[in-house]
């Protein structure tokens, strides 16, 4: 038991220092331009749908990443948005950062927050995995009353 208690113990500071190793210039993976795929399980018929999409990642100042993404089969969906990540805080899009990895030259940083998806309470589950020529943001959903989790949208990108 004791000796079991120590493997934790070390896997649990090996994991922080993982954390902490983690720097801004790290992040400086996320610029640049990505294609690939928006994957997302569509409300009405609950299958996936996939949508090519292209997106422009450029660091606009200390810790702040402006995302602009382009459809271009649906350039009514366009949008842009400010990615905040925070080392420090460890906080990333204004949620608190549960956990920072690296492994094989990708970083993943898992978030959680809280919200409505469908018109129920959920916990949300937002993770980026960030390397050199491939980035993965993914939404995963649990409902309150379930156990149960699940993909909302996954952005599939390749520089």
């Amino acid at each position: 038991m004791k000796k079991r208690c120590s493997t934790i113990i070390l896997f649990l500071c090996i994991s922080l220092a993982y954390a902490q190793n983690m720097t801004q210039e790290h992040l400086q993976l996320l610029e640049g331009q990505w294609t690939g795929d928006l994957v997302y399980l569509d409300y009405s018929s609950n299958k996936e749908v996939k949508i090519p999409v292209e997106v422009s990642i450029e660091k606009v100042k200390e810790a702040k990443y402006k995302f602009n993404y382009v459809y271009p089969k649906e350039p009514k969906a366009n949008s842009k948005s400010n990615v905040t990540i925070d080392l420090e805080k460890m906080t990333i899009e204004g949620n608190r950062i549960a956990e920072i990895n690296e492994r094989n030259g990708q970083w993943t940083i898992v978030a959680y927050s809280t919200g409505k998806d469908n018109g129920q309470k959920a916990i949300f589950i937002k993770t980026y995995v960030i390397g050199e020529t491939s980035l993965s943001i993914k939404k995963g959903v649990q409902y309150i009353s379930s156990d149960e989790r699940f993909m909302r949208n996954e952005y599939r990108l390749k520089k």
